[in-house]
């Protein structure tokens, strides 16, 4: 395994990105919200240096997209139950 130690952190643009490519439609402020709370896990991660002991950044912020995306989606289902 290569450690990434040596690569840039993800940039805001590759944040939007992965955002973009994700297959779930969800209203445009839950996206801006997804945005922020990425931006703010990667600014997070770097200043208690994780970026440099964790092998697969692109992992880590995947996974917490994911994690966000499924609360989202569940939120969703539970509002539409109530209607």
């Amino acid at each position: 395994v290569v450690s990434k130690t040596n690569q840039e952190p993800p940039q805001d643009s590759d944040i939007h990105q992965l955002i973009e490519e994700c297959s779930i439609e969800v209203p445009k402020q839950q996206k801006q919200k997804m945005e922020d709370t990425m931006l703010e896990l990667v600014k997070i991660c770097q200043e208690k240096e994780f970026l440099c002991i964790h092998d697969d950044v692109d992992d880590l912020i995947e996974s917490a997209l994911d994690s966000k995306l499924l609360l989202i989606n569940l939120n969703s289902q539970h509002l539409d139950k109530k209607e």
